[in-house]
């Protein structure tokens, strides 16, 4: 009788390709892990380990910027902004559909008033063809091509008002007032049909992208998988907040005559 075996070994890969940085085991927060120690009542033993003096120096910096990997860095506002949407944009592919130019159209016709509307419908129409759908030949009587808009929103979104009038193909006191409503319109349209920045990567099945800090990138989430963001997303990505951009606070906590002083700095979403 013929025997046959076949084995299969497990081995880590390392993203990186040098796997010293993850058996170091660093930590970046010292002080976020005595924290933890803290909640879980690690420090609570009889035999006096729990801290009685805490002094500690905290440095906070919000993030201004961010970008996919590989990619140019682009603004972020934590106030404006949701990082789970900005990075949740994923490259369509070098041409998009009469249907998808459409359904921005209509979004767009919504944004703005019916008389901006209307010009941008006559700058920007849709093309159709004589085999078209009779609810794209339709929809292309009332609405623009919504992602050629956006296309010259993108282009324009750092000229002053008069070159952004001029190419959206609108009168200056009508590209003046619906300039907000024109960018945020834009925006969408990176997210919802691909126009924008690109984080995904479709070998891995995941996104990959890093925040900075005044061009500094700081964290960077190398597999990010879920719908929603956490801390532990992150890595710390190396790079060192410039001095301007952070704001050094004291505080400090005593019950008792024996200190123990810590210092940490994390970066604020």
């Amino acid at each position: 009788m013929t025997m046959m075996y076949s084995l299969t070994r497990v081995e880590p890969v390392s993203r990186g390709g040098d796997p010293g940085r993850g058996l170091a085991a660093t930590v970046q927060d010292p002080f976020w892990m005595l924290a933890r120690q803290r909640q879980f009542g690690e420090l609570a033993g009889e035999d006096a380990g729990s801290p009685v003096h805490v002094a500690f120096v905290q440095t906070e910096a919000r993030f201004d910027g961010w970008r996919p990997e590989s990619g140019a860095l682009l603004p972020y506002s934590p106030v404006a902004d949701v990082v789970e949407a900005l990075v949740a944009g994923e490259s369509a592919g070098p041409a998009h559909s009469t249907l998808d130019r459409l359904q921005a159209g209509r979004v767009l016709a919504a944004a703005v008033s019916s008389s901006v509307g209307g010009k941008l419908r006559a700058a920007f129409p849709l093309t159709v063809t004589p085999d078209s759908s009779r609810m794209l030949s339709r929809g292309a009587t009332r609405f623009a091509d919504g992602l050629a808009v956006a296309a010259a929103v993108a282009g324009a979104a750092n000229e002053t008002d008069a070159a952004f009038a001029s190419a959206v193909k609108l009168p200056a006191a009508d590209a003046k007032a619906a300039r907000a409503d024109l960018t945020a319109f834009a925006a969408w349209c990176r997210v919802t049909f691909g126009t924008g920045p690109n984080s995904w990567i479709p070998e891995r099945l995941e996104r990959r992208f890093e925040l900075s800090v005044s061009g500094t990138s700081v964290l960077g989430a190398p597999g990010h998988t879920r719908e929603k963001l956490d801390w532990y997303d992150f890595d710390f990505a190396g790079g060192t907040v410039p001095a301007a951009s952070r704001n050094v606070g004291n505080a400090r906590a005593r019950t008792d005559d024996h200190p123990v002083s810590r210092s940490a700095a994390q970066p604020l979403l």
